[in-house]
């Protein structure tokens, strides 16, 4: 916790700071050149010589104008790839509801070949029990012809 000095010290030099922030030019350059050891000075424009102030501006022109372009690029691609995206998820879907269709028709099928032979178990082990028993008529009807 903060003695109460220094608290009224911060607090009167709060509004001094502010100040001082606002009436400052913001020079972003010369604050990273000074971030990193740097002493750097900008000359007013009225000091530089014109013509490399109208390079500087075309450069830093060409390079915004580039830098423009790289970013409706990437909104292009990013654009592209959400559609891709979108269209991968979609044929995605459509692929696992054919293939739950398919599963579910191959189950059909499959419970209805397993119940036809289950029928045709109990019709033969019928058939059998009647011709153990004697029961000729049944016992013949039962039999299928050799191909």
């Amino acid at each position: 916790m903060l003695a109460p000095a220094a608290l009224a010290a911060i607090i009167t030099m709060a509004p001094f700071a502010s100040t001082q922030a606002q009436t400052a030019p913001a020079d972003p350059v010369g604050d990273l050149l000074r971030s990193q050891g740097e002493r750097y000075h900008r000359a007013p424009d009225s000091a530089q010589d014109p013509d490399e102030l109208r390079r500087t501006q075309a450069l830093n022109a060409e390079i915004v104008a580039q830098n423009d372009l790289a970013e409706n690029q990437d909104r292009a691609n990013a654009a592209a790839y959400a559609k891709a995206q979108a269209q991968y998820q979609a044929e995605l879907e459509a692929a696992e509801a054919d293939h739950r269709q398919r599963r579910e028709s191959d189950l059909r099928a499959a419970a209805e070949a397993q119940a036809l032979y289950e029928r045709q178990m109990a019709d033969w082990r019928a058939t059998v029990a009647a011709c153990e028993r004697g029961d000729r008529a049944r016992c013949n009807a039962g039999r299928q012809v050799p191909y």
